[in-house]
């Protein structure tokens, strides 16, 4: 058995876990597939998002400030479900 693929996936979630807890924002967003990046957005539009600024971060021509302000409410919002997540493991 390939035993680095079959730690891949542990390694993914602990460089994921670890990118979110030091705010590294932008390897969080590098992180998820292109799919998993629009269905984030769609989430965010149904919360709000400007749907221009959506589809310029989308299509990945946002500008430096857009994608700062987008990422950093992505960030708080997954650091709050883990967060969450966490405390409810501890109950």
């Amino acid at each position: 058995m390939n035993t680095f693929a079959a730690d891949a996936p542990e390694c993914a979630a602990r460089r994921f876990v670890e990118a979110l807890a030091w705010g590294e924002h932008r390897v969080v967003w590098k992180m998820f597939s292109s799919e998993g990046r629009r269905r984030i957005v769609e989430i965010g539009v149904s919360a709000g998002l400007d749907r221009v600024m959506a589809e310029r971060i989308v299509s990945d021509i946002a500008d430096e400030t857009e994608m700062d302000e987008f990422l950093s409410s992505l960030m708080h919002g997954l650091r709050a479900d883990f967060e969450n997540q966490i405390g409810r493991a501890h109950v």
